[in-house]
């Protein structure tokens, strides 16, 4: 169960958190909790990722997707939910 919880630091260090959050695309609350694990001798929580998308991730990374494709598929998701 989760639960809210309030804070106060320096204004610095939230924006240098907030900062090291986005860089690793976690959120705060995920980084602060799993401090608060590491401090208590608990495991970090895993993300579990399938073989199938470990396999795929990045795949697309540096690649240009042609506007003719996008614009198909934009025109038959207009016709699907008409």
């Amino acid at each position: 169960m989760n639960t809210k919880l309030t804070l106060r630091l320096d204004s610095r260090l939230i924006e240098a958190a907030k900062e090291l959050s986005k860089a690793r695309h976690r959120s705060l609350s995920k980084l602060v909790e799993n401090y608060f694990r590491l401090l208590l001798g608990k495991e970090e929580e895993k993300e579990v990722v399938t073989p199938v998308v470990s396999e795929l991730s990045g795949i697309l990374s540096g690649r240009k997707i042609s506007s003719d494709f996008m614009g198909d598929y934009y025109r038959s998701r207009e016709k699907k939910h008409r």
